[in-house]
């Protein structure tokens, strides 16, 4: 068998506990890990083989097309040419965590997204396509457990839940008891996986909440508040089915307005509704008269209430001072905190405030400074003083960057005044195209600056291209 993740997150760990576990019972074990130059982060797989006599291990890697059993902690991993090679239908078993890490070339392209579907579409065609299970491992790991470092053995008792490991559910807990390491966590780990098994269900409801792929699963974590009414939002976008398209969009709106209520005020979050109102208001009846022309039901969902919705959103919270403190001194967050680590632990706050942080002179950023405990109730304090956000009596209003932040606003409104006045059914995706501009303006302080630099420039020339029709 195969045990496939990343350098850092227990990979070599699973091989040698399955392998403690065979030699428990009398089997003959070997087991090779293969990590290469990789450290943390890295590529490494660990093979597992096991026998009644030592006599019957020939080789130390499992061979072509021989690997009856793939536990997969890294998707990128696990679709490799050679963890797929050792793949073969009606031989191989996989169980695949679905949580994908981010690689590198994220650093280089922050719109680039790998291609998930398709690498596990790739093992399918390796294994066949019912011998793959798929599970967001990492998301239940970290919400049962605390840390991502418990998907792997969360993927062993899944593994072992289905039959597809030669060894016995009691022989691999006392391997994790002899290892010695977070027994009490990797238990929990190991058995949350096996009962996943019998009741994803009620596992995922445990972790999240609800069941994954209910409504609820996409929206994102960001307080609820009451809803608009769900009729005006079905007309909005066309969708007449019972479907989660509408209660998303709706959803997502509504806890968008509570997360401003928060952030700043009630009136706020009514400037928020009121655009995002125009724009589906204006795409309903652009659809309307597409719908009224064909013949036909209303074509698709409100993808352009969509995108203001978000990108309006993104911009009316820009993160300041007020909010950073709001964030960092939030009971809630603390309290996750609390619950992630153990012993006597200290926060230290690694942070750049304008007019105290001196720049590198060799990279030209300010270099942070670091803050203890005490900084807490400051943190707290400032967060109180979010009420002068905007005003004259700002300090922090007058700083070049929060005085473009606060411009963006405005300017993103005329954006779309400007579209809703020219929208209509032929130009629905290119309004759509130019309201999700904002999603260019990323990170903070010099990186926000070049990314907003960049946008603007397509800003302008796709208002250009709006105005010449």
């Amino acid at each position: 068998m195969l045990v496939t993740g990343v350098g850092g997150t227990g990979v070599v760990t699973i091989g040698q506990l399955i392998g403690m576990a065979a030699h428990l019972e009398g089997r003959a074990v070997a087991v090779l890990d293969m990590a290469g130059l990789a450290q943390k982060g890295g590529a490494v797989t660990s093979h597992v083989q096991i026998a009644a006599s030592h006599d019957a291990l020939f080789a130390t890697r499992v061979a072509l097309g021989e690997a009856q059993l793939v536990i997969g902690g890294d998707l990128v991993v696990s679709a490799g040419s050679d963890a797929l090679a050792r793949m073969r239908p009606g031989v191989t078993k996989v169980i695949v965590n679905a949580d994908v890490a981010p690689t590198v070339e994220v650093l280089r392209n922050p719109d680039w997204r790998l291609p998930a579907d398709r690498l596990l579409d790739d093992v399918r065609a390796a294994a066949g396509a019912d011998a793959v299970d798929v599970v967001e491992a990492q998301r239940i790991a970290v919400a049962l457990c605390g840390d991502a470092l418990y998907a792997n053995p969360f993927l062993l008792g899944w593994a072992c839940q289905r039959g597809w490991l030669p060894v016995s559910p009691a022989a691999l807990e006392r391997a994790i008891e002899l290892n010695g390491a977070a027994v009490a966590a990797n238990l929990a780990a190991f058995n949350w996986g096996r009962r996943a098994v019998v009741d994803l269900a009620a596992v995922r409801q445990a972790a999240f909440g609800f069941e994954a792929g209910s409504p609820g699963a996409a929206a994102e974590p960001v307080p609820v508040a009451d809803s608009a009414d769900g009729a005006d939002v079905a007309n909005a976008t066309g969708v007449t089915d019972s479907g989660g398209a509408t209660r998303s969009l709706e959803a997502m709106v509504a806890e968008r307005a509570a997360y401003l209520v928060a952030y700043q005020d009630e009136r706020l979050a009514q400037r928020y509704r009121a655009l995002v109102e125009r724009v589906r208001k204006a795409e309903s009846n652009a659809r309307v008269a597409v719908a009224g022309a064909t013949g036909g039901a209303l074509p698709g969902p409100g993808t352009l209430t969509e995108a203001v919705a978000q990108q309006y959103f993104r911009l009316l919270s820009y993160k300041d001072e007020y909010e950073v403190a709001r964030l960092h001194s939030d009971p809630k967050f603390l309290q996750r905190l609390g619950a992630q680590f153990e012993g006597d632990w200290s926060l230290r706050f690694h942070l750049a405030p304008p007019g105290l942080a001196k720049v590198d002179p060799l990279t030209g950023r300010p270099r942070k400074i670091a803050f203890g405990p005490w900084l807490l109730p400051v943190l707290r304090g400032l967060a109180a003083c979010k009420f002068l956000r905007g005003t004259a009596f700002d300090p922090f209003g007058y700083h070049p960057e929060r005085r473009e932040e606060r411009a963006l606003i405005g300017q993103y409104e005329a954006l779309v005044e400007e579209l809703l006045a020219g929208l209509s059914a032929p130009r629905l995706a290119r309004a759509e195209e130019l309201a999700r501009i904002p999603e260019q303006i990323r990170g903070f302080g010099f990186v926000k600056e070049k990314n907003l630099a960049a946008a603007r420039l397509r800003w302008h020339e796709g208002l250009q291209a709006w105005r010449a029709g």
